[in-house]
C-alpha cells in the first residue's frame, strides 16, 4: 500500500533534492554521539519507541527491546535528559522520526 511507506518515499524524494543531513534533528545527533562516547543504545531505544509509539504499550515495547519495563522507562527519561527531548511534543517526535527514516535509508549518514 502506498500510504504504508509514504514517509519513506518522502525521504527518498528529498534526498534527490537536498543534502539530507540538514533534515537531521540536533537531538538525534546528540544521542548518537552520546551512544558512541558511552557505549549506550539510546538512539536505538528512541528509534524503536518512535517507530512503534502508537501501537504498543510500554510493556510490549520493553518486550520487543528485550528489556525490563523499568529499564525502558529509565532509558526514555535519560533520552529526554541527554538530548533535551520532550516525548510529549508531537511535532518534535515527527521531526525525530524523519531523522530516523533518513538514517534507515542512508546508514552512512550516521
Amino acid at each position: 500500500n502506498y500510504f504504508d511507506h509514504f514517509d519513506w518515499q518522502l525521504v527518498e524524494m528529498a534526498s534527490a533534492m537536498t543534502d539530507l543531513s540538514s533534515l537531521i534533528h540536533p537531538a538525534i545527533h546528540t544521542l548518537i554521539n552520546f551512544d558512541r562516547q558511552h557505549n549506550t543504545d539510546y538512539y536505538e531505544t528512541l528509534r524503536e519507541y518512535l517507530l512503534h509509539d502508537s501501537g504498543l504499550t510500554l510493556n510490549e515495547m520493553a518486550d520487543k527491546l528485550h528489556i525490563h519495563r523499568n529499564t525502558l522507562r529509565y532509558r526514555l527519561d535519560r533520552i529526554c535528559e541527554i538530548a533535551q527531548f520532550d516525548l510529549k511534543n508531537a511535532a518534535l517526535k515527527q521531526q525525530a522520526l524523519l531523522s530516523i527514516y533518513c538514517f534507515d535509508l542512508f546508514p552512512k549518514m550516521r
